[in-house]
């Protein structure tokens, strides 16, 4: 991955020299996370424009989940059996992405990646004031109001 926001697929030549082999536009801003599935088939990026996407390394077949996050996401793992794909973002989530369609293996025919459109599972830390609610708080100025709900506070809970 490139601050360009360019994904490149480099091989090691017979020489020890590296020769880049292909290069895909993957995201507008930085590549921020790159993560390998054990089949070598396929890869996910990750960059500040909030996305994910899974590509086809030989094809350059490409599906993104938009708006993955609310923040960037700075980082990409798969599970050791290939079949969830794990996201952690600057919004203090880690998501769980189910696989849909993925080869087990490197023989297999793949042509299309593609995850569930909504993760499986979102962990959150909780933060110092979550679900605190400030609607009745009275003395608290504007920039302090603000503060407490980054830290978690609620305004008129549903």
């Amino acid at each position: 991955g490139s601050t360009e926001g360019l994904l490149k697929l480099w091989r090691l030549d017979r020489s020890g020299q590296y020769r880049c082999e292909q290069t895909y536009a993957a995201h507008p801003g930085p590549v921020l996370s790159i993560a390998i599935h054990k089949n070598g088939q396929m890869a996910a990026t990750s960059g500040t424009d909030r996305t994910i996407k899974l590509w086809h390394l030989q094809t350059g077949a490409c599906a993104e989940i938009s708006q993955a996050h609310q923040r960037w996401v700075k980082c990409l793992t798969y599970s050791p059996d290939g079949l969830t794909l794990a996201s952690c973002s600057q919004d203090e989530s880690i998501k769980l992405w189910q696989m849909t369609s993925y080869p087990a293996t490197s023989s297999e025919t793949f042509t299309s990646p593609s995850l569930t459109p909504t993760p499986v599972h979102t962990i959150r830390i909780p933060r110092p004031y979550e679900g605190l609610n400030i609607t009745q708080a009275t003395g608290l100025t504007a920039a302090q109001q603000a503060a407490l709900k980054q830290l978690g506070a609620v305004e008129n809970p549903g």
